[in-house]
């Protein structure tokens, strides 16, 4: 462009040189203020080249370690419920005797002699009166009196085994029922003779071994059978005891002679 500018002026200076030196029977030509044409005056014009573009500096990215992928976990499971064995229903409560500590009895060296001393029970039935205990069981919702006795003793002329027959009389007090448990494998009512043996019952019958229920009304008497092995001799006079009760019956005597 600077270029352009200084030709253009060249041009114009020799013009103004050739206007100089015409020859003078030329005409001269008059310019008029209206026709005078002036040259135009050279412009300049600075044209701002674009600065290069720098290439671009090389960034530096920062390049991320691939992450690891954790290994896939097994999502626990709930353990399963073990199913149960269903529940059994719980039966309405029946009176529940208190429970007692364990009492060991003594037996009391106070026996009157009998003629029967030292010699073998006679077989036959033996009556007893008024040989009777008494007790109070408590459930609940219940009380009831107990009125436990030994009515008569048979003793077995084959085997000489001796048949206890007991009764139990309830009489309820409150609630509505009481119930009588099996003494079948009840170690707990046993014997004690005079000469300090302990016997084991080896059968019962009756409520002795069924046991029985007694609903509230007038008073129930329910009956069972205790069977002991023989007596020992010299035995003649026996306790029965009742540990789960606290209680016993003593002075079943067994020398008077037979019915």
């Amino acid at each position: 462009m600077l270029s352009t500018c200084k030709q253009l002026i060249s041009l114009a200076l020799t013009a103004l040189v050739l206007a100089g030196c015409a020859s003078p029977s030329s005409t001269p030509i008059a310019l008029s203020a209206a026709t005078e044409t002036r040259l135009p005056e050279p412009t300049f014009t600075a044209t701002i080249e674009p600065s290069p573009t720098p290439p671009p500096s090389p960034t530096a990215t920062a390049t991320t370690p691939p992450t690891s992928t954790p290994p896939a976990t097994a999502t626990p499971q709930p353990p399963t419920p073990t199913p149960h064995p269903p529940t059994a229903t719980p039966r309405p409560p029946t009176a529940t005797r208190k429970p007692t500590p364990v009492w060991t009895p003594t037996l009391k060296a106070t026996i009157p002699p009998s003629p029967s001393a030292g010699k073998a029970i006679a077989p036959g039935e033996h009556p007893q009166n008024g040989k009777c205990a008494s007790y109070d069981i408590w459930g609940t919702d219940t009380h009831a009196q107990i009125n436990w006795c030994i009515v008569s003793v048979f003793v077995k002329e084959e085997t000489g085994n001796l048949e206890f027959v007991s009764t139990w009389t309830a009489t309820i007090l409150a609630g509505e029922q009481v119930r009588k448990r099996t003494d079948e494998n009840n170690t707990n009512m046993y014997l004690v003779d005079n000469l300090g043996n302990r016997y084991d019952h080896i059968v019962t019958n009756g409520a002795a071994k069924l046991g029985g229920t007694v609903r509230a009304g007038p008073p129930v008497t329910l009956d069972g059978v205790f069977v002991f092995l023989p007596a020992q001799p010299g035995a003649f006079i026996f306790t029965f005891y009742d540990d789960d009760q606290k209680v016993s019956i003593p002075n079943i005597n067994l020398g008077t002679p037979p019915q």
